[in-house]
């Protein structure tokens, strides 16, 4: 049986519970991943570059990553609820993180 494994992308908590299968479609997506690579929107242009930023949780030889340059790729307007919506997502995992870090401290 294989082993779970946690995402390694700082911020998510999301486990493969056999190890890492299905995680292509987990990091193409920018819905999971608001925050990594915010402007990058094509699947697989995310995909190279998390094999090239993990190739030991992959498990091929790093690939190089495509040449992006974030400051000039548009971001699509945001639509004003989705949005509130991901950052107050985002922050309460964070506020999550904070208790625990305070648990284990105190």
């Amino acid at each position: 049986m294989t082993a779970r494994k946690t995402c390694p992308i700082p911020g998510c908590n999301h486990t493969f519970e056999a190890g890492n299968r299905g995680w292509p479609m987990h990091i193409a997506s920018l819905h999971t991943h608001p925050y990594w690579l915010p402007r990058e929107t094509d699947p697989k242009a995310r995909l190279a570059i998390f094999a090239a930023e993990y190739p030991d949780w992959v498990g091929k030889p790093a690939a190089k990553p495509p040449m992006v340059k974030h400051d000039t790729i548009p971001s699509p307007p945001p639509k004003r609820t989705s949005e509130m919506r991901v950052r107050l997502d985002h922050l309460l995992a964070r506020l999550v993180e904070l208790e625990k870090e305070v648990a284990k401290g105190a």
